[in-house]
This record gives structure tokens, sequence and C-alpha cells, in this order.
């Protein structure tokens, strides 16, 4: 069941974004990317979101993996600071996605 505003598309949800543009009139993108125990992708997803110059932030929340990936992107934050991760104690795919859309909902300001 889609909930109103958003469609799903492959795995996961997409929202309907409104317009975001700074006062330069350059569009502003944040992407939320839940993950759990995926370090060995993350370049590969990373890769083209941070290419794109309207990406402004990615959000990654990380759902209490063992697999270092909350270790290796705070390593890579520091040097792309459009790199933002989040950690949160294993909650389930369910808990991590609805967090998700939450950031999103809220803007993803998750500025340091």
């Amino acid at each position: 069941m889609e909930e109103p505003g958003y469609r799903e598309e492959g795995r996961g949800m997409v929202g309907a974004a409104g317009d975001a543009r700074e006062g330069d009139g350059r569009l502003r993108v944040s992407v939320v990317v839940p993950t759990y125990n995926r370090r060995g992708s993350l370049a590969q997803v990373l890769r083209p979101l941070l290419a794109d110059p309207s990406t402004d932030e990615v959000v990654l929340v990380v759902d209490g993996c063992d697999d270092g990936s909350f270790e290796l992107l705070s390593d890579w934050s520091r040097s792309e600071p459009r790199i933002r991760p989040l950690y949160q104690a294993n909650a389930g795919k369910g808990r991590r996605d609805r967090r998700a859309l939450k950031l999103r909902e809220r803007g993803c300001s998750t500025h340091r």
C-alpha cells in the first residue's frame, strides 16, 4: 500500500520531492539511504550520488550492523562533508526505513 506523496520503487520508497532551491537557484537534494550490513556496496551506492552536483547531503541510516559500515562512513565523512552517517541500535528493516522517511519529511536536518 502506498502512502500519500510516496511511491514504491524497487525495495525502497521515493518521496514526492518539493522544490528546495538555494538562494542562487541551485536545486538542493537530500538523499536518505537505510542500510544494514552492506559495507561492501557502500562505495558503489555513494559514487553516483556524490557525483551529482545537486546532491546536498546523503544521510545513511545504519541499523546496528556489525560489519564496520558506520565506522567506514564516519571516516569518509571527514573528507566528504555531504556524507552523514546516522547510527541506531538494531531495530529491524521496518523501523530503520520509517526513521529514514521521517528524516526525509523533516528535510534531513542532520547538520553537524
